[in-house]
């Protein structure tokens, strides 16, 4: 049995996985892109590609990367998804070409997609599936907090201190290499099966089992939703913020890291609200909020429009984040796989999340200001499909509870 400390430890590490390998390398590419497309000479469509096609390597792959961690333990492919993120991250630094360089990004994708179900199997069996919404919110908030920091030096820091774009690339690698070997080193596998779960079961009885829960697939249509506005945004604003409102660089990456600052907030305040007055009573107003926000994002400048990006952080992230906890909850997902569950609703999220960049930057060649209309129009479908979850069954108190039916 793991000590209080170890699962503390477990979270931490967990949270450094999400803020050093994944977001930090990913998220600063987007402001990254102005000098990249100088360099590639690329349009918005290829541009949308690019930043879309980490989540095509997500969704290509999440849910076997969720299914192998269930099979063969996180330890191994949380480790083996730090090193293959290196090395899509030194590759994305030689590349030379539109295909190229949208061929690393999937590439990075499918190493977030192996660690992804494994790492939220992991936070979630450590803390006994309890506290749902408050280890949830702290992991993701290194997520966030890894892509803020990103997106305020990569381009204005970074880029020049190592000669480019390029350099910036090689350097997300040997960070990556840094924390798989620190995975790989202080942590053990989490048992997870119990008695009633024989280890030797197959992967299509698992997927079969995990398929058939009606609260699983609402939850994944509701995330696949709000990942179209949140993944669209999150690459198209810097973009936007330079040649549309004519700000510098700097300026843009300031603004735009703004939306993540508020991701953390909303990522650690909203899912533990949930916990005590139920996931729905949470989510529901704040993608409404969410998406009044991103309407009002092309029309507001000077401070009112930080202001409305930071407060799209906050609820965009903190509905978003309740998704997981959903899945501990949901109706027949027992803890011998969590990591397929976790692995179904990423692939349905990353389906989003490059539908999200791919039609948007579409949009953006007839109108530049057009893709908000989308992404702020979207979410209502999340609604209607996260409103339909039904929880877990009375005998098991905390899922119940969570849904409307009184406190914990």
């Amino acid at each position: 049995m793991q000590s209080s400390l170890n699962k503390w430890y477990v979270l931490v590490l967990v949270t450094l996985v999400w803020l050093l390998v994944f977001s930090f390398a990913w998220s600063g590419v987007a402001v990254l892109f102005p000098e990249i497309a100088s360099d590639l000479n690329l349009n918005y469509v290829e541009i949308g590609l690019i930043w879309g096609g980490v989540s095509i390597g997500i969704a290509a792959f999440v849910l076997i990367g969720g299914m192998l961690g269930d099979r063969f333990g996180t330890r191994v492919i949380i480790g083996f998804a730090c090193f293959l993120g290196a090395i899509s991250s030194f590759l994305r630094g030689v590349a030379n070409s539109f295909i190229a360089l949208a061929m690393f990004m999937a590439l990075f994708g499918v190493a977030e997609a192996a660690a992804e179900g494994s790492l939220s199997k992991t936070v979630v069996t450590s803390f006994k599936g309890k506290s749902l919404g408050l280890i949830n919110g702290i992991q993701f908030s290194g997520f966030y907090l890894g892509g803020a920091t990103s997106m305020m030096v990569s381009a204005t820091i970074l880029s020049p201190m190592f000669g480019g774009w390029r350099g910036v690339m090689h350097l997300y690698g040997i960070i990556a290499i840094i924390i798989g070997i620190l995975w790989v080193v202080t942590i053990g596998d989490i048992p997870t099966t119990s008695s009633a779960e024989p280890t030797g079961r197959s992967l299509s009885k698992t997927i079969l089992r995990v398929i058939h829960s009606r609260d699983l697939w609402l939850d994944g249509i509701a995330l696949l939703m709000l990942f179209v506005s949140i993944k669209g945004i999150m690459g198209y604003i810097p973009i936007y913020l330079v040649n549309i409102k004519g700000m510098e660089i700097g300026e843009a990456s300031n603004i735009t890291s703004a939306f993540l600052w508020g991701g953390i907030i909303g990522g650690l305040t909203l899912p533990v609200l949930s916990d005590r007055v139920g996931r729905k009573i949470v989510y529901i107003p704040s993608v409404v909020i969410a998406a009044i926000c991103i309407y009002l994002i092309p029309i507001l400048s000077s401070l009112p429009l930080l202001a409305i990006i930071v407060a799209c952080g906050v609820f965009t992230a903190g509905a978003a984040t309740i998704h997981w906890a959903v899945v501990a909850e949901s109706r027949g997902i027992e803890p011998a796989y969590y990591g397929t569950a976790f692995g179904l609703l990423a692939t349905m999220g990353s389906i989003g999340g490059f539908l999200g960049p791919a039609i948007g930057g579409i949009i953006a060649e007839i109108d530049e200001s057009l893709p908000f209309v989308l992404w702020a129009g979207v979410p209502s479908i999340s609604i209607i499909a996260f409103y339909l979850i039904k929880g877990q069954a009375p005998g098991r108190r905390e899922g119940w509870l969570a849904y409307g039916e009184g406190k914990y």
